[in-house]
Parts: structure tokens; C-alpha cells; sequence
């Protein structure tokens, strides 16, 4: 997606509505290709490559439905409309837009971690949420 951003901020950045439409551009892409990949095939080109799959909490044999894929990343996809109104709304170049995209995401990362480090099979939220985990599919010898 490197590519994808820099090259959407050179064309969508200077203008504040075109901005909100990039936002919106670049983030749909990226929850397609989330939502799509972690349903279709368990994971992401990233989880490929660090030999993870994100299945079924409670069959591990299974990948996620299509509802529990989108639930994985609602939280995400609110954020990202919670920064298009603060963009909408004025408050983007202003201490309150900071604050509230600040703190929010601040508070979403402690309880991601939090919730990580004191389960036995180290879910987050959004895996409680969309009631998956992220298994390793490595082969280790013996």
C-alpha cells in the first residue's frame, strides 16, 4: 500500500474536500482488501509472510465468515469516520481534532494490548469482537 499512499497524498493532499475523499479512497481499499483476505484465505500478504492465519476462535480448522471478517475490523473502519468528521467538521488544524483522534486512539491501543497480554491465546479486541485468533501455521522440527 506504500505506493498507493504516497502517490494518493501527492494527488489528494493540498485540497481539504479532496483530502476527506482520499481518506475515504485509500482506507475502502485497504478494509476490502483486509475484509476480503482474512475471509477468503485467512489472512493478509503480510500474515503470509510471518506464516499467520487468522481462523475461527472456536474451530481452528475453519476461516472467518465474511460477518466475522468485517466485525474484525469495524473498530478500524469507525476510526477512520470518526477522522473524516473531525476532517468535515473543522476541526482537523485545531487542538480539539488532536485530542479527539489523540486520545481515542490512544485508548484503543492500551486496550488492544492490555487484552493481549492477559488472555492465554493472546486475542485483542477486535478478535473478541469478531471471535477469531490468529494461529501460527509455521511447522517447527522437532
Amino acid at each position: 500500500f506504500l505506493p498507493i499512499i504516497y502517490f494518493g497524498s501527492k494527488l489528494f493532499e493540498p485540497n481539504e474536500d479532496k483530502s476527506i475523499l482520499w481518506i475515504i479512497i485509500q482506507n475502502g481499499l485497504y478494509f476490502i482488501y483486509s475484509i476480503i483476505g482474512h475471509y477468503k484465505f485467512g489472512q493478509t500478504f503480510g500474515k503470509r509472510l510471518t506464516f499467520v492465519k487468522v481462523v475461527q476462535n472456536e474451530n481452528e480448522t475453519k476461516l472467518l465468515s465474511l460477518t466475522q471478517a468485517i466485525k474484525r475490523d469495524s473498530i478500524a473502519i469507525l476510526f477512520v469516520l470518526l477522522e473524516i468528521g473531525v476532517i468535515a467538521f473543522g476541526f482537523a488544524e485545531t487542538d480539539y481534532g488532536e485530542i479527539i483522534l489523540g486520545f481515542s486512539t490512544s485508548v484503543w491501543l492500551i486496550a488492544e494490548m492490555l487484552t493481549m497480554l492477559f488472555n492465554n491465546k493472546r486475542r485483542s479486541v477486535h478478535d473478541f469482537i469478531a471471535n477469531s485468533v490468529c494461529i501460527s501455521i509455521r511447522k517447527w522440527a522437532d
